[in-house]
């Protein structure tokens, strides 16, 4: 561009450079001070404010769970079993320490004896009514009797089938000095509950039906179980009473009219075939005068 004069004004070009600028007009310039320095204040103030608020919390990172090593010797089934084959197994560990034993959480009968055959478990721990023929590889742990217990509320010392089957079916109204009857289920396998159902052809229908409508909850955890009888008053619940005497619940028993007991559980440990060697040790233990006296104490039987 050559170097012809121009008139200085709003978008005109300055001459007496090799590069063409551009002018900014004085009034730009002017409203460009003004707002430069409220913009900065502004931001401080933006920056103060933000430190203020409160920030979220850095997630906390749980420990990572402890997985038992590859060797372990792992056993599973019924949870009238559980609690009892875990202290059979702290004090074999402690008196003979080897290779690792891991008693999983309970599966049940048939899910114990589902990993059994799939090869998850080492052994499985079925609790089968007294009276059944022995499981083949099977060795007998303990027996536990089967019993109706109640929460405080509960005025009835002893019942009959029949009444259990409409407390079931929530027909019976209150308890004599006013507490609702409600009754705590555990899941429909629990073996104490199939047992009782078996007692009966109504009862066992009331049973089932409870489950299927619903009608009462339904407590898969131990811990929340117990819980719950400690808090509901007027509740009864079906159990093995060796699991009960494990629990330390705070509950009595309700007596059947129709029989001495409501019935009794065998619990048998079931070793997979290719795994008996390595179970001998435990399998001995169990049988010992030792844990005989051990499964007395707490709560249990032993034929």
């Amino acid at each position: 561009m050559g170097e012809s004069a121009t008139r200085a004004g709003a978008g005109q070009p300055v001459a007496g450079t090799e590069l063409t600028l551009y002018k900014m007009p004085q009034t730009v310039i002017a409203m460009k001070r003004a707002i430069c320095p409220l913009w900065i204040v502004g931001l401080c103030l933006w920056g103060a404010l933000w430190g203020c608020q409160p920030q979220a919390e850095p997630p906390i990172m749980s420990a990572p769970a402890v997985r038992p090593p590859e060797d372990a010797i792992r056993i599973a089934g019924a949870s009238a079993a559980t609690p009892l084959m875990r202290h059979l197994v702290r004090r074999f560990a402690a008196a003979s320490p080897g290779r690792p034993i891991v008693v999983e959480a309970p599966l049940g009968n048939q899910g114990a004896l589902q990993a059994l055959e799939a090869g998850v478990v080492d052994a499985a721990l079925v609790a089968l009514p007294a009276g059944r023929s022995r499981p083949p590889g099977g060795i007998e742990v303990a027996t536990t009797p089967i019993g109706v217990i109640a929460s405080s509320g509960v005025p009835s010392r002893t019942m009959s089938p029949s009444e259990l089957a409409s407390i079931l079916r929530d027909e019976a109204g209150n308890w004599p000095g006013g507490h609702r009857r409600r009754v705590l289920l555990r899941p429909e396998f629990d073996p104490a509950q199939r047992l009782i159902g078996e007692l009966d052809v109504d009862l066992g229908a009331a049973l089932e039906e409870a489950h299927r409508r619903h009608t009462w909850p339904v407590y898969h955890e131990d811990e929340a179980w117990r819980d719950a009888l400690k808090r509901a008053e007027g509740a009864i619940a079906i159990a093995d009473l060796g699991s009960v005497h494990q629990l330390a619940l705070p509950v009595r028993t309700i007596k059947s009219t129709d029989s001495e007991t409501w019935g009794e559980l065998v619990l048998w440990l079931i070793p997979r075939r290719q795994a008996q060697r390595r179970l001998y040790g435990l399998m001995d233990f169990i049988k010992s005068p030792e844990a005989r006296s051990m499964v007395i104490e707490m709560g249990y039987g032993r034929r």
